[in-house]
């Protein structure tokens, strides 16, 4: 069971600014003794209370349970934990600024994926076709592939890929690298 975002307030202070969460001092009622209740609240209040894992988004053990923070910051910030995925905005998953989180549906998340790293035409979706010697473009939405065409130039496969982003309501960063 998650712990309801009131109880995520009275431990954690989150700055909606700065995407930042820090410990706050916590009651004796919290522990088992006043003196671990003492040693705690030395070693952790004031201190920044997350940690970032191998893919980038920064994470909080709470009462034992590992969270993810952006999720946590969310429940803080608008009292109820999330409905769906939580985007970032700009693509940096450590980037927890409540104005750069949106709560939307795993669909409307791919939306707005940052470029893979495996990309080598420089855009989402287009890539050189060996056996025509073109480039080609397509788009994914809710797991269907779509051939939009084969091209004689980049710029006209990207022109082509571009149209259907904006057609199929692809969020305007979707592609972007998370270091732009």
């Amino acid at each position: 069971m998650l712990p309801t975002p009131e109880y995520l307030a009275s431990i954690l202070h989150y700055n909606p600014e700065t995407g930042a969460l820090a410990w706050r001092e916590r009651p004796p009622a919290h522990f088992k003794s006043a003196r671990v209740c003492n040693m705690r609240n030395a070693r952790f209040a004031g201190k920044v209370a997350t940690h970032q894992d191998s893919h980038g988004h920064l994470q909080i053990r709470i009462d034992g349970v590992l969270y993810m923070a952006h999720r946590v910051a969310w429940a803080i910030a608008t009292g109820s934990w999330p409905d769906g995925e939580i985007d970032h905005v700009n693509h940096k998953r450590s980037d927890n600024r409540f104005e750069n989180m949106r709560d939307i549906p795993h669909g409307d998340n791919a939306r707005n994926a940052s470029m893979r790293s495996d990309n080598s035409s420089g855009v989402t979706g287009v890539y050189w076709n060996d056996r025509l010697g073109k480039w080609t473009a397509s788009i994914r939405k809710n797991g269907r592939l779509s051939h939009l065409g084969v091209f004689e130039t980049i710029e006209a496969a990207t022109s082509a890929r571009v149209s259907a982003q904006k057609s199929l309501g692809f969020h305007p960063n979707h592609g972007r690298s998370a270091h732009v």
